[in-house]
């Protein structure tokens, strides 16, 4: 048994009302939690920031992290930057009609990393082998939900789609899906992220560094509670201490329930 992580980090993208100031700190966070709190060894846990983190250089590392897992492994894949969506122009899977993106620092939208590329990859898990992907940025929901309001603290982290993009698929309602329509059960992974797919995903400073609001929370809740907790103890406690923060979103857990309640990052069989 053997557990490895990749630790997704970008600040910088073209044009400087696009950049972020979390996003580093978050996967070098998450990357220090994993190792000095879940037994993750240090030159196993790798850390993609800024302009390594490329649509090649973060499909190549979740390749070689799906590819290389076995039997009892414990993987964990965990992105902190912008997200996005597009029109659904591929398999058509998606009843909103749109694909939701991580955004590489490239910030190309013919260079995105698309909902169906992740699914496709996130399939060959193993039954056996415990992935968690942990995603900490917007994903789908009309542009103008994504602004900063009366509700909302701090900066938001998605990157708008272009205009002619928008206005394909703009009145089209909410999909209530991640990464493909799919039962949960049939899911190999637990898919955490930040916020539901019609609301922001925010960061803000804490303790005098700029950090995701979702990010900031699950760490502290995780060294506030120890590693035996489960993923959905954790979920219902982030979700608690961002509310009482007076933040205005709600991160969401989905996989199958023999995983959901399990403890954080142990393996399948243990």
């Amino acid at each position: 048994m053997s557990k490895r992580a990749v630790c997704v980090g970008i600040n910088d993208y073209p044009g400087v009302d696009n950049d972020l100031g979390g996003c580093v700190n978050d996967a070098r966070a998450w990357a220090k939690l994993l190792t000095e709190l879940f037994g993750f060894p240090p030159g196993d846990v790798r850390l993609i920031l800024n302009g390594e983190a490329t649509q090649r250089n973060i499909l190549s590392a979740l390749d070689e992290l799906v590819g290389g897992g076995r039997g009892d492994d414990v993987l964990a894949f965990i992105y902190s930057g912008h997200g996005t969506w597009v029109p659904d122009t591929g398999v058509k899977d998606e009843v909103d009609g749109r694909d939701e993106a991580l955004v590489p620092c490239e910030a190309d939208f013919d260079r995105l990393i698309l909902d169906d590329e992740l699914r496709s990859r996130l399939d060959r898990i193993g039954y056996r082998t415990a992935f968690t992907f942990i995603a900490d940025s917007c994903y789908s929901g009309t542009v103008t939900r994504f602004l900063p309001g009366p509700a909302l603290k701090g900066r938001v982290r998605f990157y708008p789609p272009p205009s002619d993009a928008v206005e394909g698929v703009n009145g089209l309602s909410p999909f209530k899906k991640r990464l493909s329509a799919i039962s949960e059960e049939r899911m190999g992974e637990i898919f955490m992220s930040a916020a539901r797919d019609d609301e922001p995903a925010a960061e803000d400073n804490f303790e005098g560094a700029a950090r995701g609001v979702f990010s900031y929370f699950a760490i502290k809740t995780l060294r506030e509670s120890g590693p035996a907790i489960t993923y959905e103890e954790w979920i219902n406690r982030v979700r608690h201490s961002i509310a009482g923060a007076g933040f205005s979103q709600s991160p969401q857990l989905e996989g199958p329930c023999r995983l959901k309640g399990r403890q954080v990052f142990t393996p399948v069989s243990g």
